[in-house]
């Protein structure tokens, strides 16, 4: 096997640095700016702070990326997150994450996207059934960008392209237009004043809410990992992925709350229920509702689209690594994707939608079912880096992070901080959903048992190849 060739036959390296990085920025920019900025702007007591919550998310999701870089220079065989769990935590917590992301993240977060999606969507259809038309578009999505992926590698590079250059064009489009043609806000100093008082009182609970809102909008930097093994010449082109894609959203992000902040004002951003509609109104009241209704689709359709891509490729390398999912480990000679694994994925997904659906709050209760068992196998991995440093030497081929070990650690005690903030939430507001996240975990802790007792331990010189490190580094 070449330098340059993945440890998977069916896996080619054919996506250069802008086909990865569209996926991070696809995967980022999805309905979360839109839907979420005012809930978060309704969890701080003003706006320094509202944008304070949105650096530090941008700053944790920065890490985090330098962190997996470094990962994903030491690990050479595919399968992102999985692949760095199995080399330094073994085959059942590998086994355990990839259960969490087939049955919860994954679906939960796509879920979430399609709901939204369905929602802006809506407004440019002449009929409506209600909450059963919301859910009838949103698995309409999931099943035609599903649908897209298993055609064939290249039809889904290109749509996702497409979907992130339109989005981000779209976003600059609402930053220049807040900023050079509508007036800015008047402030309400009493307004803000007893906006402060109020939160005071909570801010605890408020500001874990506003923490779990805003890593949510920035959550998927992380998936390009799973794509790794099929971009060329990894050693310089994951790096930049990683920082470009993750750079880019961070900085659009930034820009936009304070696009949000200066036409609307931070009252005027809680009170929104569609920020992005009712800033672009302020200046073109005719088409601007539809307009940013359409940009938020298209967003959504991005995100899910990268989720798919990518998600896929995880139930394809879970699916050969183990018989009791072996089904997923299947690749379509015919289409060159992993077909099974993109129809199982969309059936929970689509399960998901159904059962969360047509409740009120279903994006919300989506988003919490899915983020305290995200950050736990997020901290993990971040945990992972150290063992990775311990077991190899320094190599010419391998990015390391800068400020080593203050930027794992800086990475580390975000996740705790993060899953601590997520599980009070769930527990001072009882939400439901979050259990049944526990359970499936629980179920997939006692497989992962099975399959630590019933496996062979895999040889030694595997593991050792995984991670680079070479039979002479022996001691």
């Amino acid at each position: 096997m070449t330098k340059n060739q993945p440890a998977t036959p069916e896996l080619r390296r054919h996506l250069n640095v802008w086909d990865a990085a569209s996926v991070v920025i696809g995967i980022i920019v999805g309905s979360g700016i839109y839907k979420l900025a005012p809930g978060v702007a309704n969890n701080v007591s003003g706006p320094g702070m509202l944008l304070l919550v949105w650096i530090i998310g941008g700053a944790i999701s920065l890490i985090g990326a330098l962190c997996y870089a470094e990962l994903a220079s030491r690990v050479k065989e595919p399968g992102g997150e999985y692949a760095y769990l199995k080399n330094s935590y073994g085959r059942p917590i590998a086994f355990l994450f990839a259960w969490a992301q087939f049955l919860i993240i994954r679906p939960g977060s796509i879920g979430a996207m399609a709901y939204v999606f369905a929602e802006y969507f809506q407004r440019f259809l002449p009929w409506s059934l209600g909450h059963y038309s919301l859910v009838i578009l949103a698995c309409s999505a999931v099943i035609a960008l599903t649908t897209i992926n298993a055609l064939g590698v290249t039809i889904g590079k290109w749509t996702q392209n497409v979907l992130s250059l339109t989005k981000v064009i779209g976003l600059l489009a609402v930053i220049i237009v807040a900023f050079l043609l509508i007036s800015p806000a008047t402030s309400e100093p009493a307004v803000l004043e007893n906006a402060q008082a109020a939160t005071d009182s909570d801010s605890g609970r408020s500001l874990s809410l506003a923490f779990i809102f805003v890593l949510f909008a920035f959550g998927g930097w992380n998936d390009m990992t799973y794509i790794a093994a099929e971009i060329k010449q990894p050693r310089r082109n994951i790096v930049r992925a990683l920082i470009l894609g993750t750079g880019t959203v961070v900085f659009i992000y930034l820009l936009l709350n304070a696009a949000f902040l200066y036409g609307l004002g931070f009252q005027g951003v809680r009170e929104s229920k569609l920020v992005a509609s009712d800033l672009i109104e302020l200046r073109f009241p005719r088409i601007g509702g539809n307009a940013i209704s359409l940009l938020v689709a298209v967003s959504c359709l991005g995100a899910i689209q990268g989720m798919i891509w990518t998600g896929s490729r995880l139930y394809f390398i879970f699916g050969k690594d183990f018989s009791l999912f072996h089904w997923l480990g299947h690749w379509n000679p015919r289409f060159k994707t992993p077909v099974r694994s993109l129809v199982g994925q969309a059936l929970i997904t689509m399960l998901l939608i159904i059962g969360f659906g047509p409740k009120p709050d279903g994006f919300e209760k989506m988003v919490i079912f899915t983020t305290p068992v995200f950050w736990f196998f997020l901290l993990l991995i971040g945990i992972s880096i150290f063992w990775y440093r311990k077991q190899t030497r320094p190599r010419p081929d391998v990015y390391e992070i800068p400020l080593y070990p203050l930027t794992p650690i800086l990475f580390c005690m975000s996740c705790i901080v993060v899953l601590w903030l997520s599980i009070n939430h769930v527990w001072d507001n009882s939400v439901i959903e979050a259990y049944w996240s526990l359970v499936v975990l629980a179920i997939g802790a006692v497989l992962a048992v099975f399959v630590a007792l019933s496996s062979k331990p895999e040889p030694v010189a595997k593991n050792r190849a995984a991670t680079g490190k070479s039979a002479d580094n022996k001691k």
